[in-house]
């Protein structure tokens, strides 16, 4: 079996030579080839720049807490592609995810040859999507949280008829893809927004809230916007939900960060909207949930002497509230950081925001072509903090392992496929529990 997934998952791998297709083309004839699973269970649809990893972690584990049977998309994975299709309480089987990339390979294979004209090539993508919706109706889940990979409007999840659309934050990212803009990337998410369907937004930007308000309104869709209709609030150190006149006391959070706030409450909010379209999720389950919720890599503490901070920031807006975050919590002290970015990504703007937190720097480069080389980064960096580069990334964390004793605290950051590689050395060097 292991042979088989390693076949799979370097089938699937080939697609990125694809590169990045926009359109539902490719995803549509994927469905009807299979009979349409994408019609076949209930889902929630989650677009945004920033905070949908940690929305869909809070609302899977409410629904989860409920007793309701789920499933999960994500993108991108930090170790394994396993992790991108998650039903019934865990990850997909390497058994299962072979035998559905087969599935679509074949599939495809078999479209090919009656449609030699006009050949359905899928993405790494798009392959992927087919394949969670696939298990997802296989598996009979109850609800499916379904993630973005890019944008809404043009994204390959956006065939699903969800039950509540959701949009988190708003910022500027992939513009060669969905404008340069806050309006303009507004409007591409909030393609997601469905007719007469209940969209909740944590967006901030008047510009953006426009938009999206416009659309919802244009498709008749009632909107929630967090911190008008709906918000999270502290209160007597703990957090309350508010909606209209009802009042959930008592919520704790499990993740870290304020910027969580705004996170778990797009989550709530979208719970109490399944629960009066029938679904079984009462305040209890939401207690429970957001006390439950696990999102691997994100601003996640491993404690020791010095303590490791992992984070998977990779753009300005992520990096901005990493930075706020280790202002707040970890103030005043001494920090190293291992740092990389990929080359499409404004590395220089991330840079500039926690120049002024650190203390040193390790730059690397995780085993990808467009990774950015570590004296280009360290070109880049401003500041007169010390910059020392490492090309391969399990060089820089051994290099960091050594020079810890120097600092109060170590923080990877700057990319998720840095987190990915750094994750079990940091997990081995930090155990938890």
């Amino acid at each position: 079996m292991t042979t088989s997934y390693r076949e799979a998952a370097r089938w699937l791998y080939s697609l990125q030579r694809l590169g990045i297709k926009v359109g539902l083309g490719n995803t549509r004839r994927l469905m009807a080839l299979f009979g349409r699973p994408e019609r076949r269970f209930r889902s929630v649809h989650i677009a945004g720049t920033n905070g949908k990893g940690s929305t869909a972690a809070f609302l899977l584990a409410i629904a989860e807490a409920a007793g309701l049977k789920c499933g999960l998309t994500i993108s991108p994975h930090l170790k394994e592609p396993t992790e991108r299709i998650y039903a019934g309480g865990r990850d997909i089987s390497k058994r299962d995810f072979a035998r559905l990339a087969f599935a679509v390979r074949d599939a495809a294979a078999a479209y090919n040859a009656a449609h030699s004209a006009d050949p359905l090539l899928p993405t790494f993508f798009e392959a992927l999507i087919a394949m969670a919706f696939l298990y997802f109706a296989e598996q009979e889940v109850d609800l499916a949280v379904v993630e973005t990979g890019l944008g809404g409007r043009l994204d390959s999840t956006n065939v699903v008829r969800p039950e509540v659309s959701v949009i988190t934050s708003i910022g500027i990212e992939h513009t060669e893809y969905l404008g340069h803009t806050i309006r303009a990337i507004a409007r591409e998410k909030a393609g997601i927004v469905k007719p007469g369907t209940p969209v909740v937004t944590a967006a901030r930007q008047p510009e953006a809230l426009e938009v999206i308000g416009r659309i919802a309104g244009k498709r008749r869709a009632p909107l929630v916007v967090i911190g008008r209709d709906a918000d999270l609030v502290s209160e007597r150190g703990r957090l309350a939900y508010r909606r209209g006149d009802s009042v959930l006391r008592r919520l704790d959070l499990a993740l870290a960060g304020e910027h969580q706030i705004r996170n778990a409450a797009c989550a709530v909010a979208t719970a109490e909207i399944l629960a009066e379209r029938g679904f079984p999720i009462a305040a209890r389950h939401i207690r429970t949930g957001l006390t439950r919720a696990r999102w691997p890599g994100r601003l996640e503490l491993f404690a020791g002497r010095p303590p490791w901070l992992v984070d998977c920031a990779h753009n300005p807006a992520g990096v901005r509230t990493l930075a706020e975050h280790l202002a707040s919590a970890h103030g005043h002290r001494r920090i190293l950081f291992v740092f990389a970015a990929m080359q499409d990504k404004d590395y220089r703007q991330e840079l500039e925001i926690l120049a002024p937190l650190a203390a040193a720097w390790i730059f690397t480069q995780p085993a990808l072509d467009r990774a950015e080389r570590p004296e280009t980064l360290a070109a880049a960096c401003p500041g007169n903090a010390p910059k020392h580069g490492r090309r391969r990334v399990a060089d820089a964390l051994r290099f960091a392992a050594q020079m810890e004793g120097k600092f109060d605290l170590v923080v990877v950051a700057g990319s998720i496929f840095l987190v990915g590689e750094a994750y079990d050395f940091v997990s081995r060097h930090r155990p938890k529990g």
